[in-house]
C-alpha cells in the first residue's frame, strides 16, 4: 500500500532503514538522480539519504510494481486548476508515467494501493464535468493493467463531496458529506472496490483519513487531534496528541518531534530523524521499509 500525502504542500525527502525485525537490511538506490547505489547495508538506527527534490506538487503517493517504483502527485497549471501527474523508476532511468483516462473532469490527490491479488490500484478526487461551481467531489478509480496501462475508469462515490479517502487494498475508506460545508453531517463510508457501502459511522469536525487496517481508520480532526474510528462498530480510540499518526501496510505509526514510532503489533521501535521534517511517515515497498519524510 502507498500512504498519501499530508494535506500540506512538502517536498518529499525519501529515506531508507531496516528497523523491524520481519524486514530486511535492503541496498540504497536513488529515485531521482538515476544513479543506483548498491551493497549499502542500512543501519538499524540511523537513516540515510537517498532521494530528494522531487517534483514539486502535492499529495504525493508511491508503490513499486512490476520491478517499477510509480510516483504520481497533484499538480496545478497557471490558472489553479489541478492535475495529476507521474514518473516511472525503473532500473536507474526516470520515464513519465501512465495516467488513467482522466476524461474532462478536474482531478487531484492520487492514491496508489496494492490489491490482494498484487495488481496496482489508483484512487483519484474528481469534480464532474459540468458541477462546477464546485458542488460535487466524487471518488474515482483505476487498476493497472499487467502492460503497465491503466484499466477503464469507475466510480467508487457518484455524489456529494469526498472529503478525503484512504484503502487497505481490501476495502476503500471515505470521508463523506452531503455538500461542501456540513462539517457537522459527515460519515465514514466503508466500501468494497465496486463501491458497495459495507458499514458507515457519522462523525463531526473531521479533517483526514491516514490509512486503515481491518476496518479501523485513522482520522484526524481539526486542531490536530487523532482518533482511530472503528467504521463497523462506531468505537473511537482517541490518540495522545502527536503530530500525525496512521496505518500504513499493517503498520501504526505517530510522528512528532523528529521522532517517529512504528508499531508492528506489539513490537515498537523509534527512529530518530536526523533532518527536522514536519511530517514522517512509513511505506513498505516489497518487504522494505521506506521513511518519507516531508519538509
Amino acid at each position: 500500500m502507498a500512504n498519501k500525502g499530508s494535506k500540506r504542500e512538502f517536498a518529499v525527502i525519501f529515506i531508507v532503514l531496516s528497523i523491524l525485525s520481519i524486514l530486511p537490511i535492503i541496498s540504497l538506490y536513488e529515485l531521482n538522480a538515476r544513479t543506483y547505489v548498491t551493497g549499502s547495508n542500512v543501519s538499524n538506527t540511523t537513516p540515510e539519504l537517498i532521494a530528494s527534490n522531487l517534483p514539486s506538487g502535492t499529495y504525493y503517493s508511491t508503490a513499486s510494481f512490476n520491478g517499477s517504483v510509480y510516483l504520481y502527485y497533484t499538480a496545478s497549471f497557471p490558472n489553479k486548476t489541478t492535475f495529476i501527474a507521474g514518473i516511472v523508476f525503473k532500473n536507474g532511468n526516470e520515464y513519465k508515467a501512465p495516467l488513467p483516462d482522466f476524461g474532462r473532469e478536474f482531478v487531484s490527490d492520487p492514491f496508489l494501493v496494492t490489491l490482494p491479488n498484487g495488481s496496482l490500484m489508483m484512487l483519484w478526487l474528481a469534480v464532474p464535468y459540468g458541477s462546477l461551481p464546485q458542488k460535487t467531489l466524487i471518488l474515482q478509480g483505476s487498476i493497472m493493467q499487467p502492460n503497465g496501462v491503466w484499466g477503464p475508469v469507475f466510480n467508487i462515490t457518484d455524489n456529494g463531496v469526498v472529503i478525503s479517502f484512504t484503502s487497505c487494498g481490501k476495502y476503500i475508506y471515505a470521508l463523506w458529506e452531503p455538500c461542501f460545508g456540513s462539517c457537522s453531517h459527515e460519515q465514514i463510508l466503508m466500501e468494497n472496490l465496486s463501491g458497495k457501502i459495507i458499514a458507515k459511522v457519522n462523525i463531526s469536525n473531521a479533517l483526514d483519513l491516514n490509512g486503515a487496517q481491518n476496518g479501523s481508520v485513522a482520522v484526524e480532526f481539526f486542531c490536530f487531534a487523532y482518533a482511530v474510528v472503528n467504521v463497523e462498530t462506531g468505537k473511537i480510540n482517541s490518540l495522545p496528541p502527536p503530530l500525525e499518526a496512521g496505518f500504513v501496510d499493517g503498520l501504526f505509526f505517530k510522528y512528532s518531534s523528529s521522532t517517529l514510532c512504528i508499531f508492528n503489533g506489539t513490537s515498537k521501535k523509534e527512529i530518530h530523524l536526523p533532518i527536522s521534517a514536519s511530517y514522517a511517515y512509513p511505506e513498505v515497498f516489497n518487504g522494505k521499509l521506506i521513511i518519507v519524510c516531508c519538509k
